[in-house]
């Protein structure tokens, strides 16, 4: 074997190592979210019966639940998707040109939080009020969206891409829904979505 060829061959085992590396550590968590991992009937009919009884909403603006698991490698997109929808118009409907109503963007909501941790939460999760559930979904992160009635208008990922803030964004989507917004949220399945089991 000569030298140029050997050489070759540990580069070419060096850039096969990296990216079963980088498969491990990044792409291990994406897959598609199928709706039995939701425990869609169970987490929305207890979500909404907590609306109901507790007056979550009195103001009448839907409910968003996240369902975070600070330990998922996941996590850390939904942290930034949270920070960018903090600072978008928060319902305020905009005037286009000729003085009329654009689509509001987003609607003024409440956020409360689920999680396991006992631990320190990172912004923007130290700013919700955290709640206690029976049932929750199966896998980490996800969000639901509720309506003032305790309606459920959406739960599972934040968005279809296979991080979060990646491909269309179902959590403004939900959130315009749930304003009143006529636009259709996406079918199942979802097609690939970052997200992990609870740790514990």
């Amino acid at each position: 074997m000569t030298k140029k060829r050997l050489s070759m061959l540990i580069l070419s085992g060096w850039l096969v190592s990296v990216l079963l590396v980088f498969w491990w550590f990044e792409l291990r968590y994406i897959s598609r979210i199928e709706p039995s991992l939701l425990n869609q009937d169970r987490v929305g009919a207890e979500m909404g019966e907590l609306i109901k009884a507790a007056g979550t909403s009195a103001d009448g603006a839907p409910v968003v639940v996240h369902f975070i698991d600070p330990e998922c490698g996941c996590s850390r997109e939904t942290y930034e998707h949270l920070k960018t929808l903090a600072k978008s118009s928060a319902g305020k409907a905009q005037a286009n040109s000729s003085g009329a109503k654009a689509r509001v963007l987003v609607s003024n909501h409440t956020d409360l939080l689920f999680t396991r941790t006992d631990g320190a939460l990172p912004e923007p999760l130290n700013e919700m009020k955290r709640i206690n559930l029976n049932h929750v979904p199966a896998v980490t992160p996800a969000v639901g969206v509720w309506k003032a009635d305790g309606t459920l208008v959406y739960l599972g990922a934040y968005s279809t891409g296979p991080s979060c803030g990646s491909g269309a964004d179902l959590l403004q989507e939900a959130l315009r829904s749930a304003a009143g917004d006529p636009a259709p949220l996406p079918d199942w399945p979802i097609q690939v979505s970052c997200h992990c089991r609870w740790t514990s």
